[in-house]
């Protein structure tokens, strides 16, 4: 590991994709978008200053960011078309008070799916965004799958939750008492490996959403997890809830 120097002085940065070592885009708050050609980082404009937490894209000229503060205002859709981010229409929603999308995850161009506060779901699909209605109120934090029939979206504030898409009906489970997920990556379409809070790391079998706990060396939150196709896993994550520090990385 080496720390990057971006060039430049940005706010946190969130989240990131990239479609190979010459292409690779963040997001991050006050509406920040980096872009690393290979050579040099550079800042992309936005039509936005709130928090961006997610980013993913079917094609380097077709990239979907997602974000939002939280409370009180609209959340937010961006799209990168290859030449400019530019905000896209958000469905007037059915499900009240959702003011932030957390991440966006797709199988193409034409399927993409947003998670969001409140358990609020987006579905891109011709052409057009449209809410879906997943069966809990808890906040959605991350989105992954293999195909447009195996996704899973994991959240939950306290304690954690589950909801599965299998190409014709959304399923929910609380996995109460396991506490809250923060994220979620799928090497195959049959389980899910997941983490969360107070170093929790569990194995999710798609097909009855039932939780095996693997245990790890930290009690520190595990916010973010994935695999390459050797079969290994890479969690990170750390002290995320202190304001004052200390700020421990895991």
């Amino acid at each position: 590991w080496s720390r990057v120097t971006l060039g430049m002085d940005v706010p946190l940065v969130n989240w990131a994709y990239g479609f190979g070592r010459n292409d690779v885009t963040l997001v991050g708050s006050g509406g920040t978008a980096l872009h690393w050609d290979g050579r040099a980082w550079t800042r992309q404009p936005t039509p936005t200053t709130r928090n961006l937490w997610g980013v993913w894209g079917a094609a380097p000229d077709n990239l979907w960011a997602v974000g939002g503060e939280g409370v009180g205002e609209r959340p937010v859709l961006l799209h990168y078309d290859g030449r400019a981010w530019t905000e896209a229409v958000v469905p007037k929603l059915m499900r009240a008070g959702v003011s932030a999308f957390f991440k966006v995850w797709g199988t193409g161009a034409d399927i993409v799916y947003v998670a969001g506060q409140r358990g609020a779901v987006l579905h891109y699909t011709g052409g057009a965004w449209r809410e879906e209605l997943v069966g809990v109120s808890d906040d959605l934090v991350s989105i992954w799958g293999t195909d447009a029939s195996h996704i899973l979206a994991v959240g939950g504030r306290g304690n954690g939750v589950v909801v599965r898409w299998d190409g014709q009906r959304w399923s929910a489970r609380s996995l109460s008492p396991i506490a809250g997920l923060n994220g979620v990556w799928m090497r195959t379409p049959d389980a899910a490996h997941v983490v969360g809070i107070y170093g929790t790391a569990l194995r999710i079998d798609l097909a009855t959403l039932t939780p095996h706990e693997e245990p790890t060396p930290t009690e520190l939150d595990l916010h973010s997890v994935f695999g390459d196709s050797s079969g290994r896993l890479l969690a990170v994550g750390g002290r995320l809830g202190s304001l004052a520090g200390p700020f421990d990385g895991v």
